[in-house]
């Protein structure tokens, strides 16, 4: 995937870019949902209450290049993502291991964003600065489970044991961006990027009040606050079930060039 994140970065170099926008954040991260591997015969394993998942905040970045003539605007982005937890558990079955100890869990979905959009030129302007397009968001999803157990074609044989699932899910997204900028220095920007496909969706958005304090010779800084929130569900994907709810807080800064 970082191949095809620079691959995209060289393609818009390439065209040669006429303005962007390049913002580097953190994302306060508060996990809720469940895991279940196998996806029919495993347990349903709570993030809040089997795993203990705890609160973390992580790196994001975005990078927006704006194309000349007719070519699309080029998007990138990243959000880091992973938890870990501990907790006591009993006949909680995770892959081929039925757990009946404490459990360690590490949970990993990192997230790369590649993608175009167009500005809605009958509508922008001074005030309103809309942008429509299409954004491929790949997740490396990866959940770790090991403590004390025993393998269920085998449960007379007791010990410590390690389940890893770990899945590579491409998510075409329909990409959503409003600009309202009712003054010259503060704005409200608001994102959204969407898909049901079947059983499995994605869905994230993020709101928040923009500042444009300083103006340089080579664009405008800005500072970003807000609300961030995605949705990702997954039905027998790889003989996996999940359904992670993330939401919380963002701050963030950057330079429109």
């Amino acid at each position: 995937m970082r191949r095809v994140l620079a691959g995209a970065l060289i393609s818009g170099l390439a065209f040669g870019f006429v303005g962007g926008e390049l913002e580097l954040g953190v994302w306060s991260q508060d996990p809720k949902g469940y895991v279940q591997y196998p996806a029919d015969e495993g347990t349903p394993l709570s993030v809040d209450d089997d795993l203990k998942l705890g609160d973390e905040t992580r790196f994001t970045g975005k990078l927006k290049l704006e194309l000349p003539a007719f070519f699309p605007n080029l998007y990138l982005g990243y959000t880091r993502m992973e938890f870990s937890g501990s907790n006591f558990v009993q006949n909680v079955r995770f892959g081929d291991y039925v757990f009946n100890a404490d459990i360690n869990t590490n949970v990993k979905a990192d997230q790369y964003d590649v993608g175009f959009y167009y500005h809605v030129p009958v509508i922008k302007s001074s005030l309103l600065d809309p942008e429509v397009g299409l954004v491929v968001k790949v997740v490396d999803f990866e959940t770790t489970v090991s403590g004390k157990g025993y393998p269920v074609n085998n449960p007379a044989v007791s010990g410590s044991f390690s389940e890893t699932v770990s899945k590579t899910v491409p998510l075409p997204l329909i990409y959503l961006h409003l600009g309202v900028y009712p003054l010259p220095l503060v704005g409200v920007v608001g994102e959204f990027k969407g898909l049901k496909v079947s059983d499995d969706y994605f869905y994230g958005y993020k709101v928040g009040l923009r500042l444009l304090p300083v103006s340089v010779g080579v664009g405008r800084f800005f500072a970003e606050a807000g609300y961030r929130y995605q949705r990702l569900r997954l039905k027998d994907v790889g003989n996996t079930n999940a359904d992670v709810r993330v939401g919380g807080f963002y701050g963030s800064v950057g330079l429109s060039f």
